[in-house]
């Protein structure tokens, strides 16, 4: 018997908040923000290097980059693309080794 699962609902990559200047300045204040959720994430995690990451909604990749330099394996999630653009840019200016993706692959 084969089943088809429906698609996750993608609830942000088209509102208006998550496109243009608007989706550029909310990617950066989750960077300047995104700190102190990316610590706990780490700590409660109890992270360590060689493990495999994925995160999932990763916004502008801040958690992704700590677990990197904490020196695991990291894919980055999110359907935004604003956020991914403002990720890749991040982190190939912090010299971290992170893939990031849109859900499905793209």
């Amino acid at each position: 018997m084969t089943t088809t699962q429906p698609s996750v609902p993608n609830h942000h990559a088209h509102y208006p908040g998550f496109a243009g200047p608007g989706g550029f300045l909310a990617a950066a204040s989750m960077v300047l923000g995104g700190a102190g959720n990316a610590r706990l994430a780490e700590r409660l995690s109890e992270l360590a290097a060689g493990d495999a990451v994925a995160d999932i909604g990763c916004g502008p990749g801040t958690a992704a980059r700590r677990a990197a330099r904490a020196g695991a394996t990291v894919v980055g999630i999110d359907p935004a693309p604003v956020m991914l653009r403002l990720a890749r840019f991040l982190t190939r200016a912090s010299a971290q080794a992170v893939r990031y993706t849109r859900p499905g692959g793209s």
